[in-house]
């Protein structure tokens, strides 16, 4: 995992945040993929595609390469209600120490449950 990919994907996220496109709940940065829990105030894919397209772009350039950085695809859910909204934070934040990256998710530096935050 490139530290310097994750910090860049983690300012998009949170860049988005501060530009006002939605609340970012929980999210975690992982060396394949990235989770998020986002309350969009625009439409969902455009929020999809502006964290994607910002993240790879930017991703291009530190790697000095061009073409696709992201698959095409995502996957979103509706969270219904505080129970499920807490299941999922849970997933998310804890997924670093499920593929053995850490023991606990605080540790993870690229993550809502860092105290770090990278």
């Amino acid at each position: 995992m490139r530290p310097d990919i994750a910090c860049l994907i983690r300012d998009v996220l949170l860049g988005g945040q501060v530009k006002g496109f939605y609340d970012l709940e929980s999210w975690v940065v992982m060396p394949n993929h990235i989770h998020v829990v986002v309350f969009p105030y625009v439409d969902l894919a455009r929020v999809v595609s502006a964290i994607k397209a910002g993240s790879a772009r930017q991703a291009n350039r530190v790697l000095n390469r061009t073409g696709a950085f992201w698959s095409r695809d995502y996957f979103d859910r509706w969270i219904r209600d505080s129970a499920e909204e807490r299941r999922i934070v849970r997933y998310i934040e804890n997924n670093p120490v499920k593929a053995g990256l850490c023991r606990e998710p605080a540790e993870w530096r690229f993550s809502s449950a860092s105290p770090e935050r990278a």
